[in-house]
């Protein structure tokens, strides 16, 4: 299994841009010596990546050099030979050193040189270029040097052949594919994209701040802001810029680490940072549910009057549902709402009230949009239906008639019970008994997500619900996308039959009488298979008692 944490930030396009042209330099036709201009606060793990690629390279270990103890006493190419081993530490000229045997061919990287002992060591790296002329069949070492901070930048050139400057290497598009293989990518959804959004937008081009932020919960992820506010002080009274490692160039502009702006109580510029992140997922996402609401609720949205709105003296008419803000659909559809739809379009709100105005959205609420949709999102329009399923000769049955008719009976005769989404079933489940009042919604919510979990993967399936109500068949008719066959199949039995056989039904008084006389009155449009395309009608309605049942034309509509 692949371990997403360990992907190497070095491996990216940016940095390993970097490295490539530091390897380049260094082992090139003319073996210079090179010079690194590195920031204070440099990349956890630079040196030790341009090391691996170094010795990639030249199949030979790189020599580490760390000065930072100071030459005491000893010449810098006394330092450098020992590097190689103690055999050759009498090693004091320039000479000596291109000359001895064990470092032919060597890459020799020094690290931490002192700022005061500068100038000693630029004398010598002066002299290896025409030394190194003289030895053009031999193959001395080549040197790659790290500025020690403090240098005047043409003082430090001068002592080297070329200088790389480690400066706007790093792309948001680097730092957004190391963010999402950080998080592993769990999903794609609202609250997922978002906190990748937000993490790359406050990790810049420092790879620790996103394994920081990567270890927060995905709420904390959405907005960081607590956790900024917590980070210690990295300033301590200096002002951020490129030598202490707290500014760089990247995407596009100069930008100041975070925790620069934390230690600078800079909270208004954080806070920036986070709206940033935020809005390039919740607003796409926002007009995204503005369309599904629209896309659902079409109809009923256009049987209303217009709004008309008065800007400054001047009147608008919204006549065309697309055109609608959030707030303008719910006032238009709210009652015919789920409980669910509701509040995703109140979540929806909230959010892109505060968001207009620049202000960072509550995690949390973002977490709960995303939720919601993830939860009730199949139910709506998507503007290409089913597009991931298989053709498998699937088709979706709705068993369609009163209480008592028989239904349930009737599939389970002539389908294996995996096949059938039952909802009294489901209600059990979810309440205990069929004794279930007030709202349905979850009852159905759970029926269609059932449903399209088996369409999804070629199968056939069996609702067995009354689906007497028109908007109810629908509900359930249009999961299936138009080129996958669904049958109406038509089922009851007379009056007396069902009041003698009522069962559970007996304690519900006009129950029963109440079905009958709304399955009359929904006869038509369940005959006319409602005037969708793929919907095929099988009728199996007993007239008398003692009749066999017998289909209507049956014919394909």
């Amino acid at each position: 299994m692949t371990d997403w944490r360990s992907l190497d930030w070095f491996s990216l396009a940016g940095p390993t841009r970097f490295l490539d042209r530091a390897v380049t330099a260094i082992l090139g036709a003319e073996a210079r010596v090179v010079g690194l201009t590195l920031p204070g606060r440099r990349p956890d793990g630079l040196l030790d990546a341009l090391a691996g690629r170094l010795e990639a390279a030249t199949a030979s270990a790189t020599l580490r050099v760390d000065a930072s103890p100071g030459l005491r006493g000893r010449s810098p190419t006394t330092v450098l030979a020992m590097s190689a081993g103690e055999g050759i530490s009498g090693v004091r000229s320039v000479a000596d050193l291109l000359d001895a045997p064990r470092l032919a061919g060597k890459v020799i990287l020094v690290d931490g040189i002192p700022p005061e002992e500068w100038l000693r060591w630029a004398y010598v790296l002066r002299q290896i270029p025409p030394e190194r002329a003289r030895r053009a069949r031999m193959m001395p070492p080549s040197l790659a040097v790290v500025f020690p901070p403090g240098i005047a930048p043409s003082d430090a050139r001068a002592a080297v052949d070329r200088d790389l400057r480690w400066s706007g290497h790093v792309s948001r598009l680097d730092t957004q594919t190391f963010v999402e293989a950080l998080l592993g990518w769990p999903d794609d959804s609202l609250a997922s994209r978002t906190a990748a959004s937000v993490i790359t937008e406050m990790t810049g081009w420092d790879p620790s701040m996103a394994r920081l932020l990567a270890d927060l919960g995905v709420e904390q992820q959405i907005d960081p802001r607590a956790t900024m506010a917590a980070l210690p002080d990295v300033l301590g009274g200096q002002r951020p810029c490129w030598e202490n490692g707290m500014v760089d160039r990247w995407d596009g502009a100069p930008w100041v680490h975070t925790a620069a702006l934390s230690s600078a109580k800079r909270h208004d510029s954080i806070a920036q940072r986070v709206w940033r992140g935020q809005v390039r997922t919740v607003f796409p996402f926002l007009d995204q549910m503005r369309n599904a609401f629209v896309a659902k609720y079409e109809d009923r949205i256009r049987a209303q009057p217009p709004i008309v709105k008065d800007y400054n003296g001047r009147k608008v008419t919204y006549d065309d549902p697309w055109t609608l803000e959030l707030f303008d659909l719910n006032a238009l559809i709210k009652a015919d709402l789920s409980a669910k739809e509701a509040t995703l379009l109140s979540v929806c709100i909230t959010v892109r009230r505060g968001m207009a105005h620049y202000d960072p959205a509550d995690g949390a609420l973002i977490r709960r949009a995303s939720d919601l949709w993830e939860e009730i999102g199949h139910g709506f329009p998507d503007g290409c239906a089913a597009w991931e399923w298989p053709r498998c000769g699937q088709k979706l049955v709705l068993m369609v008639g009163p209480t008592g008719a028989g239904k349930s009976r009737w599939a389970r005769r002539r389908f294996a019970e995996g096949d059938i989404v039952e909802a009294d079933a489901i209600r059990r489940s979810l309440n205990g008994s069929l004794d279930m009042a007030g709202d349905q919604s979850p009852v159905f919510e759970r029926v269609r997500r059932e449903v399209l979990e088996r369409l999804s993967v070629g199968r056939t399936v069996v609702v067995d619900a009354t689906n007497m109500r028109r908007e109810d068949r629908l509900a359930n008719a249009l999961l299936a996308p138009p080129d996958i066959p669904v049958e109406y199949v038509v089922v009851d039995r007379p009056l007396e039959e069902k009041l003698a056989m009522a069962g559970w039904r007996a304690d519900k008084p006009g129950l029963i009488e109440g079905h009958a006389r709304l399955f009359e009155a929904s006869l038509p449009d369940i005959m006319g298979g409602d005037g969708l395309p793929n919907v095929r009608v099988v009728d199996f309605r007993v007239q008398r008692a003692g009749d066999a049942p017998g289909t209507a034309s049956g014919s394909s509509r």
